[in-house]
């Protein structure tokens, strides 16, 4: 596992855990489930200035992750994405830095991608299928 995906994906990885053992009761098992957190609930996203800088929490990130299952309830595929802010003491670079991503999560071939920006804005997004 690359080690920047290991650390993108921990924090959905953590929420994924989660939605990939439990089905949703009011949906049949083939929905797909739509995550959202709502304010106040603590969840937040990891940041990071560029590919060597370590990442910091940003507990007002805005996050949203889908989970779609078979019929026999096996995740076939996730899709997480994030939208923050760096955080105090990590620098913005010059212009935008994109940083491609991939591996292997819960089975799920991923792609993803990191984007920061000179303002510096955060986003990431990872799709497992």
């Amino acid at each position: 596992m690359t080690k920047h995906l290991a650390v993108l994906t921990a924090g959905a990885a953590a929420f994924a855990i989660g939605i990939f053992s439990t089905a949703s009761i009011a949906k049949p098992m083939n929905a797909a489930e739509v995550h959202t957190p709502k304010d106040n609930e603590g969840f937040g996203c990891i940041v990071r200035a560029n590919e060597t800088d370590p990442y910091q929490f940003d507990a007002d990130c805005r996050s949203q992750w889908v989970v779609k299952r078979d019929k026999d309830g096996n995740v076939v595929s996730f899709r997480y994405h994030d939208n923050g802010e760096l955080q105090p003491g990590q620098v913005a670079p010059d212009r935008a830095v994109r940083i491609d991503v991939t591996d292997i999560i819960a089975g799920l071939p991923c792609t993803g991608r990191e984007v920061i920006s000179a303002s510096g804005r955060y986003s990431s997004n990872l799709h497992c299928k």
